[in-house]
């Protein structure tokens, strides 16, 4: 028989506290990010599960940065100010892919990077406490990867680093570290978070470099934007005849470091004229392209080339060239421009880029400047 005098557990005491409301999405973004301490003092009574805030919380803030990666990368392009090359769709996607689980897996190993270091830092150690910390801590990491919209502003993804504040006026609540060494542990796991953050970025920015030096090498075009006085001048200057495919063609070496020019492809019309041909290098092959365009067809190709960020420009006189190699997987390309107008460019796979800028350098390009070959 029960005691009249103890409290019957199943029927609730009006004197004890009301458990707070459960906050929403936007509020407890909001609240993270403006109201720091407040937030992480509710957090730590909270007694949500790690699944709970894993799927109502992480998941969704975590497809941020990749889904804005693939609308950069291949609606937008890699290119100067947001107008470049467009990434192939399986890259952009398989990169947002990878990103996106990172990103999840990343939250796991931060709770336990707080964790393990808890007891170096007389801190509490407390699982449940190290995720919810590593779970809200990367609000703004995954907020600032709406840059990923346009690649030109990418950087600004390192406002994320208002992560490492967000750290410092968490452990606190959440892990209990005393004040004399929270900055000592703030800063042990923010270099932590740091590198693992640096890696995801690492990895989806390699993914979509090699999907534009891939989109490079089966739609090459001419490189070098022209400015619009130059355009203006070439409008009121008399009609330049593009050379003679076939001509274009002939430029290229019929042998090239022992390899024979293969799959050769001529075209002509609409003010340019393109050769292709493929050398099977040692282990790799190289793509080599040389084309003539009139101002028009210029101007439209330069639009459709842009560079990306990891891509050199350098310009002597009236010759711009623009290179990119990816050491790593031996993947790359080198393209010439001489007056804005006339181009040779080699798209590289397993080779390396002296090979790449050798087999430009034969092409006589002012042959075609000079009109000594034409229609």
């Amino acid at each position: 028989m029960s005691d009249p005098l103890m409290p019957d557990p199943m029927i609730p005491n009006p004197l004890s506290p009301e458990p707070p409301a459960p906050q929403g999405l936007f509020a407890r973004v909001t609240g993270v990010l403006f109201k720091p301490s407040e937030t992480f003092d509710r957090i730590a009574d909270e007694t949500d599960s790690v699944p709970a805030i894993f799927t109502g919380y992480v998941a969704p803030l975590a497809a941020i940065g990749p889904v804005c990666r693939i609308i950069g990368a291949s609606v937008i392009g890699i290119g100067p100010w947001g107008a470049g090359v467009p990434v192939p769709w399986v890259w952009s996607i398989l990169a947002a892919v990878i990103e996106y689980v990172l990103n999840l897996g990343v939250v796991f190993l931060l709770g336990f990077v707080i964790h393990t270091l808890a007891s170096r830092f007389d801190a509490r150690r407390d699982v449940l406490g190290a995720f919810k910390l590593a779970a809200y801590v990367l609000t703004p990491v995954y907020l600032a990867g709406v840059f990923n919209l346009v690649p030109a502003v990418g950087f600004l993804v390192w406002l994320g680093l208002y992560g490492v504040y967000l750290i410092h006026a968490g452990l606190p609540w959440l892990m209990k570290a005393p004040a004399s060494r929270n900055l000592l542990y703030t800063a042990a796991v923010a270099v932590c978070g740091l590198l693992m953050m640096g890696i995801i970025g690492a990895v989806a920015g390699r993914l979509t470099t090699l999907g534009t030096v891939h989109a490079r090498a089966a739609n090459g075009a001419p490189a070098g934007l022209p400015t619009a006085h130059a355009v203006a001048a070439s409008s009121r200057a008399a009609p330049v005849n593009v050379a003679d495919a076939r001509a274009l063609l002939a430029l290229m070496p019929p042998l090239f470091n022992g390899a024979a020019r293969a799959d050769t492809t001529t075209s002509s019309g609409d003010g340019v004229s393109v050769a292709e041909a493929t050398y099977s290098v040692g282990g790799g092959s190289i793509h080599l392209k040389i084309t003539d365009a009139t101002a028009a067809g210029k101007l439209a190709a330069a639009n459709a080339s842009s560079g990306s960020g990891d891509e050199t420009v350098a310009t002597q006189g009236n010759r711009t060239t623009r290179q990119a190699y990816d050491a790593a997987e031996k993947t790359g390309h080198y393209i010439v421009v001489l007056n804005g107008r006339v181009s040779a460019e080699a798209d590289g796979s397993h080779v390396d880029m002296a090979l790449l800028q050798s087999l430009v350098s034969q092409i006589s390009l002012e042959k075609v400047d000079n009109q000594a070959i034409v229609k």
